[in-house]
């Protein structure tokens, strides 16, 4: 049984090192596949950039979780990624609309739910005037729990345009939650996000500017959906 402390450490650099040899092997084949960013008036980059920096990360993080981290809990998440795994590797290779990349993301959410009985209850004290809490009907809580996943999974798409951005931002958003469910005495959240951390710093060797792999569609949906996890659980 490896000690919790040495798991703290080995959940970190096992998804580190794993994204920093899976995402080269991944950049190779999507040249070959044409799975790549092209060049464009709107664009800054010259040469095309391979999009798999996405699948190398939740590759990476999966990966890790499994040697280190209890995850039988953690269904929804994991099958909630799987989808918008598949949907996001889609969209960068074949450009797909934003109606069913939209009902992609309603599905993974209502699938994390269901499996993994994840859902908002309160927003707390958000504006000062006390604790606002979501009505107890399946219907709203529902509603109103894939509203607000949806809408954090699109602000990570969304700022996705200049290097590193994204994955740093998400990198700190990890790093920060795993800190908040050390306090909590949440020793399997905090290994899970030190995982996805990893992850994305083994991505960011190869997305700092200048970036030569991009995370795609496939990369900034997960994240956006990890991190709208961790803040519900």
């Amino acid at each position: 049984m490896i000690p919790f402390e040495l798991r703290i450490i080995l959940v970190f650099l096992v998804a580190y090192f794993t994204a920093m040899f899976v995402i080269p092997k991944l950049a190779n084949i999507a040249r070959a596949i044409g799975l790549v960013d092209r060049p464009s008036a709107r664009k800054v980059h010259k040469v095309p950039r391979p999009l798999v920096g996405g699948i190398g990360m939740i590759i990476a993080a999966t990966f890790s979780s499994m040697l280190f981290v209890k995850i039988e809990g953690f269904r929804g998440l994991f099958i909630g990624l799987a989808v918008l795994l598949f949907i996001g590797f889609l969209d960068d290779f074949r450009e797909l609309g934003p109606r069913r990349k939209f009902l992609s993301q309603i599905l993974a959410c209502a699938l994390m739910i269901h499996f993994s009985k994840v859902i908002l209850t309160s927003f707390g004290d958000l504006l000062g005037i006390g604790i606002i809490t979501v009505p107890d009907y399946d219907l709203v809580v529902w509603g109103v729990t894939v509203f607000c996943m949806v809408g954090v999974i699109n602000s990570i798409n969304l700022i996705d345009g200049l290097d590193g951005l994204a994955g740093g931002v998400s990198f700190i958003a990890f790093l920060t939650f795993a800190l908040h469910a050390s306090f909590a005495q949440e020793n399997v959240l905090m290994l899970l996000n030190l995982a996805f951390a990893g992850a994305i710093l083994g991505f960011l060797r190869f997305n700092w500017n200048p970036s030569v792999v991009f995370m795609g569609d496939a990369g900034s949906l997960c994240l956006g959906f990890a991190l709208g996890f961790m803040a519900l659980i």
